[in-house]
């Protein structure tokens, strides 16, 4: 682990979290080792979850946003690592909802019971692979993180260097309450508003 890494989070918390890793090698030769040090990172936050409810809820995905890709203005060549976080299914406000004591008025519309704080990844975060020079950790909106979800597993992305695998074919990692293991994205299971990508893009 190198002492230089910068890590920053943006201090909030959702269901909903987004990983910026910058590398100093190739992105698509070391994503895999990323992916996998991430997942290790986290694992003691999902056995707590797991004993504490009987099963974890943290959907993982990942793809590349800059491989080798130059920047003419800055004279530098980027490499970018996003691994997505969905903490559960986004139940929407009539499931949201928290009464009060009588059940007879809503005071809050906002769940708190999926949310993780971006600050408390960023501690998990440790011994990182060599190739890391700057992570970030953004806690995000469902909407946002919708948008983010949907590019990285297009085929026909916009934004990203390398394409995804497709909707309900990118490969996503699950735990079990005794190891992570990979699956095709379940997306369309997470309740999001206005969200309904292509099967063919």
């Amino acid at each position: 682990m190198s002492s230089s890494i910068i890590k920053k989070s943006n201090s909030k918390e959702s269901q909903s979290i987004l990983l910026f890793i910058y590398t100093n090698k190739t992105a698509v030769d070391c994503e895999d080792e990323v992916v996998k040090w991430f997942l290790k990172c986290i694992t003691p936050l999902s056995e707590s979850i797991c004993k504490t409810n009987y099963q974890c809820d943290f959907n993982v995905i990942s793809n590349i946003e800059d491989n080798d890709y130059k920047d003419e203005e800055n004279k530098t060549i980027n490499n970018k690592i996003i691994i997505a976080l969905q903490n559960g299914q986004y139940d929407g406000p009539m499931y949201s909802r928290i009464l009060d004591k009588d059940n007879l008025i809503i005071i809050d519309e906002k769940s708190t019971s999926n949310n993780l704080k971006a600050d408390n990844i960023l501690k998990l975060l440790d011994n990182e692979p060599e190739c890391i020079t700057k992570i970030g950790i953004s806690a995000v909106s469902n909407k946002c993180m919708s948008q983010y979800w949907e590019e990285m597993i297009s085929k026909i992305p916009n934004t990203l260097d390398i394409a995804g695998k497709g909707y309900m074919i990118h490969p996503m990692w699950k735990y079990n309450c005794s190891e992570w293991y990979n699956i095709r994205e379940k997306s369309f299971n997470f309740g999001w508003e206005n969200y309904n990508p292509k099967l063919n893009n």
